[in-house]
């Protein structure tokens, strides 16, 4: 850290989350006029909230650029914790809101593309079941890697997916095995049999490989984690070829990419997980549904869920937006 970033004296521990969120949205917006209107305050009130921000830290958080602010080493460095932060008072707004209402409480859900069609209609419709008024978000993760750094920094609630990627301290239920198949360019050599070997697959040179593979070709050699929308993208952009869930076939038809059943390849394991230590009520309502779907159950009959999202995929399998699941 700079020298002129650093403390100087005593710092106050007390934190003011409107100051907090003056904060990172002048970050954010790498300018205070465009910070003030995003928290609907004047641009003197925001200036005040980071320069008191500042004293109270014994920081400086921002420096002039060119066309606004931005952070210090010290400022990107404090960023992700106050972020964190103003998620945990969120989530606790929430909480008390539920509490007083007499509902269940919020969770917040993070799942992999391969889980869309195959888990997340059947989850949220328990959900539903289990609460008249659940406060459940669902979005979408980039990639089992993805996943595992949600659950670990808190970003979700409990998430859905390839469980060999997790790497910290989490419950997890078995939900679904998903058979891999094939994918390869139109025209491709791999194109061509109606059925392939796994091996072969395995040997061909232009083989992509992407965190939701089997085993075989996750260990061997880097993998990217830009989802399965990614690794498709590829295929069809005639990069090379991919081992990919079976749910892809029906649910992301792409022009130019070809599937192929596959002879000798394992299943896809996904699970729902969900950290050890997280102390929201909510996860009861989500272990028990995910036993449920684990031993096979379908929701009660009769319970139907409306899902609205915001993000720029809404209707799309595996949207890229942020859904809020209620009961109808």
């Amino acid at each position: 850290m700079p020298a002129s970033d650093r403390p100087t004296g005593a710092r106050s521990t007390a934190v003011d989350l409107r100051r907090l969120a003056a904060f990172v949205a002048a970050a954010e917006e790498s300018h205070f006029g465009r910070a003030a209107r995003r928290l609907d305050v004047s641009q003197p009130t925001l200036s005040q909230h980071v320069k008191t921000l500042e004293s109270e830290w014994d920081v400086r958080l921002f420096v002039r650029a060119a066309r606004g602010v931005r952070p210090t080493e010290a400022g990107r460095r404090l960023l992700p914790a106050a972020r964190r932060l103003l998620r945990a008072a969120d989530g606790f707004r929430l909480e008390v809101d539920a509490v007083v209402a007499g509902h269940r409480g919020a969770v917040s859900i993070g799942y992999v593309d391969e889980a869309f069609a195959a888990v997340m209609p059947g989850l949220v419709a328990m959900l539903a079941a289990d609460d008249p008024d659940p406060r459940c978000s669902t979005s979408r993760l980039a990639g089992p890697l993805d996943a595992a750094r949600s659950l670990r920094d808190g970003r979700h609630d409990a998430v859905v997916t390839d469980p060999r990627h997790l790497d910290v301290d989490a419950a997890r239920v078995a939900v679904a095995r998903i058979p891999y198949v094939a994918a390869a360019p139109a025209g491709h050599p791999l194109a061509r049999p109606a059925r392939l070997d796994l091996a072969t697959v395995l040997r061909d040179p232009g083989l992509l490989r992407g965190a939701a593979g089997p085993s075989s070709v996750v260990a061997d050699g880097p993998v990217r984690d830009d989802g399965l929308h990614g690794l498709l993208l590829r295929v069809a952009a005639g990069r090379g070829v991919a081992v990919v869930p079976e749910t892809a076939r029906a649910a992301m038809p792409l022009r130019g990419v070809v599937y192929r059943d596959l002879d000798g390849a394992p299943a896809m394991p996904l699970v729902i997980a969900w950290s050890r230590t997280n102390p929201n009520s909510a996860l009861e309502a989500v272990a028990r549904a995910a036993r449920s779907i684990g031993r096979g159950a379908t929701p009660r009959p009769g319970v139907a869920v409306r899902v609205t999202t915001d993000g720029p995929a809404a209707g799309a399998v595996g949207g890229g937006g942020r859904a809020t699941v209620r009961g109808v």
